[in-house]
């Protein structure tokens, strides 16, 4: 008999599962199965907030059984795991990590100011070399104006890859003259802030 009021068919229900546990188990396997079900736990999974929670903990908790599903994950999916690489390697975030490594390696030192908005601010300023004028081939890197100091507001520019392997560790004005590159007021006015 259908209840009306929903904490008596509550209630009826709680009871049935509890008299009828191998029914009750069949239905919630058949369902489990159903694509409906399988399409909104992948969902769940992907979207909600409590499934990240869940994910972040689990990470946190258990770090050699996520390492070794990292490992398994990447050898079966090969080109996915190449695509993903490349996108977190020339996201900001991608930016970020690696700068605050080379930093880390190359000056021993934890903290640097590198932020999303310096990253970003950069992006939209340099759409083609500093240096040479030309285009970001093969790829486009970021180097210390000054060598000798760690990234800062003031002492990073975004430059190709020839480019940043050619100067090195020599001095910007230098180096520019040797290459016979124009030296342009923004770069000498970039040149004086990198070596304050």
């Amino acid at each position: 008999m259908a209840y009306k009021d929903k904490n008596k068919r509550n209630e009826y229900h709680r009871m049935w599962r509890k008299k009828n546990p191998e029914k009750w188990k069949a239905i919630r396997d058949k369902n489990e199965q159903s694509e409906k079900r399988k399409e909104y736990r992948k969902k769940w999974w992907n979207e909600n907030p409590k499934a990240k929670m869940i994910k972040e903990r689990f990470k946190e908790s258990h770090p050699e059984i996520q390492k070794k599903y990292n490992t398994e994950w990447r050898e079966k999916n090969p080109e996915r795991a190449k695509s993903k690489y490349e996108k977190y390697y020339n996201s900001i975030k991608g930016v970020i990590n690696r700068l605050k490594k080379a930093d880390k390696k190359r000056f021993k030192i934890n903290n640097t100011n590198i932020s999303y908005d310096l990253i970003t601010k950069l992006d939209l300023i340099y759409k083609k070399c500093a240096y040479c004028g030309g285009d970001f081939k093969p790829r486009f890197e970021y180097d210390h104006i000054n060598p000798f100091k760690p990234f800062s507001k003031t002492n990073i520019i975004k430059v190709c890859s020839k480019c940043n392997q050619s100067k090195n560790n020599s001095n910007l004005m230098e180096w520019m003259k040797w290459k016979e590159y124009k030296i342009t007021e923004d770069i000498e006015k970039i040149y004086t802030l990198a070596y304050k």
